[in-house]
């Protein structure tokens, strides 16, 4: 079962954009399987997902994160040439 909530968000009026979703409150680091498919879709599907408070991802955390979208990555891309 999904509990992450994921809202699509309203162009401003007279915005041509009509792509991006935001999620609600929710720790990244301890995403459940069909929560982290969901995340996967809305990226998919929305391209620019926005997922605030997340300032206490730590770094390895957001590796492992990066690395449930694709396993072939090794680094999360800071800090590295």
């Amino acid at each position: 079962m999904t509990i992450l909530q994921i809202r699509p968000l309203e162009p401003t009026p007279g915005s041509s954009v009509d792509f991006a979703a935001e999620v609600a409150a929710c720790d990244l680091s301890a995403l459940s399987d069909a929560d982290f498919d969901a995340l996967s879709r809305a990226v998919l599907t929305y391209h620019v997902v926005v997922v605030r408070e997340q300032a206490g991802l730590t770094p390895q955390q957001q590796y492992e994160l990066t690395r449930r979208f694709d396993p072939t990555v090794q680094t999360y891309g800071h800090g590295h040439d």
